[in-house]
This record gives C-alpha cells, structure tokens and sequence, in this order.
C-alpha cells in the first residue's frame, strides 16, 4: 500500500483537479458554459465545467468527452500544494487503469469518478470542488479538508508505532 503522503497526493489531485459536487445548472447554464468553451476549446478550466454541468444534467456521453478534454489539475490547485509544500507541478491526471495497484484503497472526491469505478471505490469523501469559485481560501479550505481526512484515515490503516519500554537496567 503507498504512504499517506502519495494517498494525499492523489486525492488532492482527483479533488481540486476535475469535479465538482454543486448543483445542476440547468439548460441556460450549460449553454453559457458551451459558449465558454467555444471561446477557449483548449481550456481545461472551461472543458471541466462544462463536463461537470453536463454530469448533473445526467447527459453522461457528453459529460465523459469533456472531462476528458479538460484533464489538466486547475492551476488554483497547483497553487495551493505549494503553499502546503506539495509537489504537485508534475503531476497530470491519470486514468486509474495507470496507477491503481492490487491492495490499493481507493478513495473517490468525486461523485462522477464514485459511480464510473463502482466497487472498486471503497470509501467516498464528498469535498466541496474549489474550481468555480477559483477563489485561493477554497483551494486551501479544500486541501486542509483532504488532509484531515486522510489524517484520520491513516491511522485507521497504519497504527502509529506503540513506545517500547525502557530497558531494566542491573544492579
């Protein structure tokens, strides 16, 4: 199983990278999102939001290619893992076919990622997607969240060493 630190780093890169847990936009929304996207049709930003109103508008074939166009980690995310002092620079999201290993625990952020893995996501954190606000107190807010939780979640999996006693010395 990978260190606490490599499971903080996947989950924040799966949160602040490409979901979003707010609600449905609805059709004039979408469409002011599309019309975002034409605008900027490289712009990963553009191409997740739209990926992610498509999602909540259960338009699932459309949701899937532009989540996919807009796999890049949102530089607001990249941002705040330097404040915190994790490197994120060279991370890029991944298909979880490239990184998953056998005895891996995988932890979903993301309600469209909990649903495409099924079983193979054994616990689900519901952490409120800093992207649209863009706003660096919800990145940090985001970031301090997935800590705490994965804080907590190590020490369910790996109990900290208990002290050992002092040795007796001879009279």
């Amino acid at each position: 199983m990978r260190s606490c630190r490599s499971l903080l780093l996947l989950s924040l890169a799966a949160a602040l990278g490409a979901c979003a847990t707010a609600g449905p936009l609805g059709p004039e929304g979408i469409a002011r999102l599309e019309h975002s996207r034409a605008d900027n049709p490289k712009s990963a930003s553009a191409n997740r939001s739209l990926g992610i109103a498509y999602y909540q508008a259960k338009e699932y074939p459309q949701a899937r290619q532009a989540l996919q166009e807009a796999a890049a980690i949102d530089p607001g995310a990249i941002a705040a893992a330097g404040r915190h002092q994790l490197p994120l620079r060279r991370v890029r999201p991944r298909h979880i076919d490239d990184v998953y290993q056998d005895g891996d625990l995988v932890v979903t952020v993301c309600d469209l990622a909990r649903e495409e893995l099924g079983g193979l996501a054994a616990v689900h954190w519901s952490v409120p997607d800093p992207v649209p606000s863009g706003d660096p107190g919800s990145f940090d807010a985001a970031l301090d969240d997935l800590g705490q939780r994965v804080g907590r979640l190590a020490l369910r999996l790996v109990p900290p060493p208990r002290p050992q006693a002092p040795a007796s010395r001879g009279a």
